[in-house]
């Protein structure tokens, strides 16, 4: 790790101040369980044998919470949902350690919390027990691994990604491929990649070992011409506000990321993103959909621009400062799902 100044206590300080965001942010977007949270203990017994509707058996396809929480022997849907607040936890704790190898802790945290504030937040935070926890930290640990060139680490996340979701995760592993080549790192990063994409698919055969095809076939049943059209419409009519929910504030970065570049060497992370617009069209599950699958390649661009001075100290800190007063979005089935204020909140509790 670089010796940045500061000390021991100033560090932690910086750790402290972030779990009082995150604990904010609890409040501010009025965190609320998935609709079908009071199942998933039933269901989490019952793994990889159904409890399910057909309807609803692509949440087999997504286990590592459900084996997790059958591993702690509880019947709570509390339980569950603090399960998933941890985790989600443990994530934004592994992106800022994944910032502290580049950056000074102050920075850092900046970045974290322009992440906890903008739609990655949101989405984990309002559909808390959702299995987008897992993914996250899987991801963060995937990111650790390759910046670390730890080949075992990389191996077992990837595996974990593609055992927990292989659609979103070989998605996003495309994108890290066509982060590399634009950085022009793919060379170099080609035999650790190796590792990415066979523990990708690795997990996904193990996953094939203990589900049946009817319940694998669940994972899927989103891809029809109906959906995508549905899917088009909605965005169409809502074109403006999807490109803000898609990154939101994080939109500034990107544009900083990008705007020294030609339009040929732009073309690759372009084509990365209208990748993941398609599959955010066709799976109606707009915003989240596309920030799960693009954060990767995000945080390996942001991250290497911080490292090299592209990105600078001041713009960072601006961009935090407009993310705490404009609220993020998410489009979803043609809905829109806006965060609660703080009033709004304490009088649906009250």
């Amino acid at each position: 790790m670089p010796d940045f100044p500061g000390s021991f206590f100033r560090a932690r300080s910086h750790q402290l101040f972030l779990c009082s965001i995150f604990f904010l942010l609890t409040i501010r977007g009025a965190v609320g369980p998935i609709p079908y949270i009071s199942i998933l203990p039933t269901v989490s017994k019952a793994w990889p044998e159904s409890a399910l509707p057909a309807s609803q058996d692509y949440l087999l396809n997504s286990p590592v919470g459900l084996i997790v929480f059958k591993s702690l022997r509880s019947n709570s849907p509390v339980a569950y949902l603090l399960m998933c607040l941890f985790f989600i936890g443990l994530g934004f704790f592994l992106l800022y350690r994944y910032f502290m190898k580049t950056a000074p802790a102050p920075l850092a945290g900046s970045l974290v919390r322009i992440f906890m504030l903008s739609e990655l937040g949101y989405v984990l935070l309002r559909w808390t027990g959702s299995y987008d926890a897992f993914t996250f930290v899987f991801w963060m640990l995937l990111l650790i691994g390759l910046k670390n060139k730890q080949r075992v680490i990389i191996f077992l996340s990837s595996t974990m990604l593609g055992f927990n979701h292989f659609e979103q995760a070989i998605i996003g592993v495309i994108g890290i491929f066509l982060a590399y080549q634009f950085l022009g790192s793919l060379k170099e990063k080609a035999p650790t990649m190796g590792f990415v994409l066979v523990g990708t698919i690795s997990g996904k055969l193990a996953l094939l070992g203990f589900l049946t095809p009817s319940e694998l076939a669940g994972r899927n049943s989103w891809l029809t011409i109906e959906n995508f059209r549905a899917g088009a419409i909605e965005i169409i009519s809502n074109f403006g506000y999807f490109l803000w929910s898609v990154f939101s504030v994080v939109w500034i970065i990107v544009y900083i990321i990008f705007k020294h570049n030609s339009w040929k060497k732009l073309s690759t992370p372009f084509a990365f993103f209208i990748l993941a617009f398609i599959v955010s069209t066709l799976t109606r599950d707009h915003t989240r959909v596309f920030v799960l699958t693009t954060l990767p390649c995000l945080l390996l661009l942001i991250d290497s621009k911080v490292k090299t001075g592209e990105l600078k100290e001041l713009d960072i800190y601006k961009v935090e400062l407009v993310s705490w007063i404009i609220p993020p979005l998410i489009l979803w089935e043609g809905t829109w799902i806006f965060p609660y204020n703080y009033i709004e909140h304490l009088v649906k509790l009250s």
